[in-house]
């Protein structure tokens, strides 16, 4: 039996595997090679998209299916096929985000959708990130999306201008109809009630029978509580949110500072 057969390790990936630059270093990348030839689980557990996610999967070595939109999604990326969807309910929500766009007119909107995303708010700004990033994106009128499935929304704007959209939506959280979490001060999103990274890490694990027992989870900011708080062992990068410090059992490096490599190097082997 190899060394680490029955351990699943689930990263985070901005903040956490991915340097500030935008880049995933080879000390990284090399440190979940051998982790993966001693037997080990390797994958991801983002907010992004598939296609989103793609750019930084060049050379990266992921041997399990992948959770995304902040666990909207498990994805197959050998088989590139979901293998669980959770859809938020248009009939309860939409009347709430038409409010959203009226009341918040510099915010952008962005609906996300298997396929795509779409950005719905009437003046047509952009998420930088969007831009910096030259991610796939539609503009749309909402009324013209209600025929498709959404996983999640993101509202994109100031942090105080955010805090105000959550009391706004306070109605639909207290009554079990969404979930919401900041992914970064500048991002609200908006899920479906229950659903989160440690949700569907628990679906991930049923779906695939894997060792539940022995599941190492790092991450960086509150859309990653769940899964840290669920984790034989949750870590947390020096560079993390409070929040996030505060679900981990155990504080690591920083994300620049290779905290992937520092895990699989340093921490793993005294476990």
């Amino acid at each position: 039996m190899k060394k680490y057969e029955d351990y699943l390790f689930v990263s985070d990936l901005d903040g956490t595997l991915i340097h500030t630059n935008k880049t995933i270093s080879l000390k990284n990348k090399s440190a979940i090679d051998d982790f993966i030839l001693q037997g080990g689980h390797f994958t991801i557990a983002t907010g992004r998209t598939v296609q989103n996610v793609l750019p930084y999967l060049e050379g990266l070595n992921i041997n399990e299916a992948c959770i995304l939109y902040n666990g909207g999604a498990i994805y197959d990326l050998k088989k590139q096929e979901f293998l669980a969807c959770h859809f938020l309910n248009k009939e309860q929500i939409t009347s709430d985000i038409k409010r959203i766009l009226e009341k918040h007119e510099r915010l952008c909107v962005q609906i996300f959708t298997t396929d795509t995303i779409y950005i719905v708010n009437h003046n047509q700004r952009v998420d930088p990130e969007v831009l910096e990033e030259k991610q796939i994106f539609e503009f749309a009128n909402i009324n013209d999306i209600l025929h498709q499935e959404w996983l999640k929304i993101i509202l994109n704007g100031s942090h105080e201008n955010l805090l105000e959209c959550s009391r706004d939506l306070k109605h639909l959280i207290s009554t079990n109809i969404i979930h919401t979490v900041f992914s970064v001060p500048t991002y609200l999103e908006i899920l479906p009630f229950g659903v989160s990274k440690g949700t569907a890490l628990k679906e991930l694990v049923k779906i695939k029978r894997l060792q539940s027992s022995n599941i190492i989870t790092i991450g960086d900011y509150d859309n990653d509580i769940e899964m840290l708080e669920m984790a034989m062992l949750g870590i947390a990068p020096s560079n993390a949110s409070q929040g996030a410090k505060k679900a981990a059992d155990r504080l690591t490096v920083s994300n620049d500072d290779d905290a992937i490599f520092e895990v699989i190097t340093h921490i793993l082997p005294t476990l």
